[in-house]
């Protein structure tokens, strides 16, 4: 018993060891830069866009689902908000919100309600969005409305996203919902005999996702000014890499913890943000991250412990008289 407590303690505490790892790390390697209260604030700036997309595409995930349409949806709502923004930016926000909700509502019944799998459907989902993108701004990239850019201030965007995450893991961990979506990610199965609408809950999951990429989608229009092709173009890896570096155990189910978006978001911006401090170029960058992501999906990978398992018997074998 002492033992597994020890390794479940070890595993909850990783990604913050991660994190405290790569900070003194950047802290030796950039002499102090990194620790400045202005790169602090930025490398939060940064990551709060990531968080919440990251926190959307958690719920979805922790289902046992996919949803690889973040990048589209997010691109196609900031082109709403600058689009319609023009006439009124009340109504771009607005507008954007409800495009974003719509397209997650898309993704939840293509998946849900058609059993399209969510590793296609989505990825069609984001094909759609790049091929209408592509139609409208490839030319020129749209404006975000000037009158939008007072709202790109630390003290505007935190009580915002401190707002968003309090409410997700209120609805994570103390509401029925959250307990029926880690139950149909450990086993659906028993979620359908145990009277739980599993098609309506996993439809919830993907309006959840679109309306905090929509949200994500805002933060990253007025931090840019504008919406163009490339607009959050690396935001599907990122949040890959993220929910990684947060510890989030990749099949869903009880294990998840909405803390695995928001730790997993700010240790990806404070390596980015680090490494960018150090001279790293952009392509290294890239390998690191991708090298990065592959190795700790492999560690915590069932193979990984299979064989782990395996070199543990045959060592208690060759150990014995």
């Amino acid at each position: 018993m002492k033992k597994i407590s020890k390794e479940k303690v070890f595993e909850a505490v990783k990604p913050y060891l991660a994190l405290i790892i790569l900070i003194l790390v950047f802290a030796i390697g950039t002499k102090g830069q990194s620790l400045t209260t202005k790169n602090i604030k930025i490398v939060m700036e940064q990551s709060m866009a990531l968080m919440l997309a990251s926190t959307g595409v958690f719920f979805v995930m922790t289902t046992g689902m996919m949803d690889l349409s973040i990048s589209g949806v997010v691109c196609v709502c900031c082109f709403i908000l600058a689009k319609i923004g023009e006439i009124n930016p009340v109504l771009g926000v607005v507008m954007m919100l409800v495009t974003g909700l719509l397209l997650g509502l898309f993704n939840g019944v293509i998946t849900s309600v058609l059993k399209v799998p969510s590793f296609l459907a989505t990825l069609c989902t984001a094909y759609i969005c790049t091929g209408l993108m592509t139609h409208f701004i490839a030319s020129s990239a749209a404006m975000v409305p000037l009158s939008l850019y007072s709202f790109n201030t630390f003290g505007f965007k935190l009580p915002l996203i401190l707002i968003l995450l309090i409410l997700a893991a209120g609805l994570f961990y103390l509401r029925p919902f959250g307990h029926y979506v880690r139950m149909i990610g450990s086993n659906e199965t028993a979620a359908h005999f145990s009277a739980i609408k599993v098609t309506k809950i996993k439809v919830l999951c993907f309006v959840i996702n679109g309306g905090l990429a929509a949200v994500a989608a805002f933060l990253i229009g007025i931090r840019a000014g504008t919406a163009a092709l490339s607009t959050g173009s690396d935001l599907m890896f990122n949040v890959m890499v993220a929910l990684t570096l947060g510890g989030f155990p990749f099949g869903g189910g009880a294990k998840a913890k909405i803390s695995a978006p928001i730790i997993g978001s700010f240790t990806t911006y404070v390596l980015s943000n680090g490494m960018l401090l150090m001279g790293v170029s952009s392509t290294a960058m890239s390998l690191i991250k991708g090298g990065l992501f592959l190795g700790i999906v492999f560690l915590t990978s069932p193979t990984f412990h299979r064989l782990t398992d395996r070199i543990s018997t045959r060592k208690m074998s060759l150990s014995e008289p």
